[in-house]
């Protein structure tokens, strides 16, 4: 087993979640190291709209084991471009 960096996971699990769902990763939001492997938390582009503003935005939690190879992924939440993280209601 060769050591992995976090750029390399980050590079190969953003890789493997496009290429599942078919949708355009944004931005890496959080990535930690769990039992499994690693947590990486990813938002993808669900719907471009136009203004951009109004594209809608999904966070996805996606368990990778140590090797870099995909376990589970999950969609958390999605919010418009124009949103903050911070701006959902309680």
């Amino acid at each position: 087993m060769s050591p992995q960096t976090l750029p390399s996971i980050v590079a190969r699990t953003t890789k493997l979640l496009a290429e599942v769902t078919g949708l355009k990763p944004v931005e890496v939001t959080g990535i930690a190291r769990n039992d499994q492997g690693w947590r990486v938390l990813i938002e993808l582009l669900e719907f471009a709209k136009i203004p951009p503003a109004s594209d809608v935005i999904a966070e996805y939690e996606v368990l990778v084991d140590g090797e870099g190879d995909l376990l589970s992924f999950q969609r958390l939440r999605s919010r418009l471009r124009s949103e903050t993280v911070g701006d959902e209601a309680v």
